[in-house]
């Protein structure tokens, strides 16, 4: 199985490792236990099957990849998993342990990047479920995703599921100009398309002094990504179209031009 290293064009995982100071107030409001809610209904309808009351001692094994501070993990265990969260960002996984339910934070968060797993004591379960929430796809250009791919179908138990999201939008991003007051300071944020990297990219800025790294975001086809799981021993088992309705998140029929999408993948062999 070839490992490969981060790209260097890359560079989302130092950004969000720096910018995780601001991470929760710019997105501590989302309706987590909802997310969770809908998702969960998905993978039973998927052929997700949960356990019995008389298999306790069993659990199901869950990982949260990509995991940031933890928002996720606990309305996962509401719905009777063991759940575990990994983070290429140190500084995510250690707000993701102050704010965790669970006392038991060595074994529940790790440091891990998921392009890259082979030395991580993460590969020491296997998983029935793996998420990967919030546009996940999107943060990798398409010379990391079969790796990607690999590595999670390693992490996954034989006829476990895989379900995560991306956006495709029907037109390029525009380039815009924002500013949030946090606290005592100023953020600024300008975004633009990268033509040289193919990607959509933030340029954050601290009371006038730039975040280095940048943020940046690819966008591909449908058509890729289900290339990529055909050849990395995925099944797609279903695919929707998600969109927030009157507040409330609802999956429905996928059409072509989806924008944002939630699929659910499983390992057959």
């Amino acid at each position: 199985m070839e490992i490969i290293s981060a790209s260097s064009e890359n560079e989302n995982d130092r950004f969000f490792d720096l910018f995780s100071a601001h991470y929760e107030w710019f997105y501590g409001n989302i309706a987590v236990d909802q997310i969770v809610k809908v998702w969960y209904r998905a993978l039973l309808d998927a052929g997700f099957k949960k356990k019995s009351k008389r298999d306790f001692k069993d659990t199901l094994k869950l990982l949260d990849i990509g995991c940031g501070t933890g928002c996720y993990i606990n309305p996962w265990r509401k719905k009777g998993f063991t759940v575990y969260g990994i983070d290429s960002s140190p500084s995510m996984i250690a707000l993701a342990r102050t704010k965790n339910e669970n006392n038991d934070y060595a074994d529940t968060f790790c440091v891990a990047d998921i392009r890259n797993i082979k030395e991580s004591i993460v590969t020491r379960h296997k998983y029935d479920v793996l998420t990967s929430h919030f546009n996940f796809l999107n943060l990798f250009p398409k010379n990391e995703l079969k790796s990607i791919f690999n590595n999670i179908y390693l992490l996954s138990k034989r006829g476990g599921f895989w379900i995560t999201d991306y956006s495709l939008p029907e037109n390029l991003p525009q380039e815009c100009m924002e500013s949030y007051d946090v606290g005592n300071s100023k953020l600024t944020k300008r975004g633009f398309w990268n033509k040289r990297l193919n990607c959509f990219e933030h340029i954050w800025k601290l009371d006038e002094k730039t975040i280095n790294p940048r943020e940046r975001y690819w966008f591909h086809s449908h058509a890729t990504l289900r290339n990529i799981l055909q050849e990395t021993g995925w099944k797609l088992e279903k695919c929707y179209q998600s969109k927030v309705i009157n507040g409330k998140l609802a999956l429905s029929t996928f059409l072509d031009e989806t924008e944002h999408t939630v699929i659910i993948m499983k390992r057959c062999e």
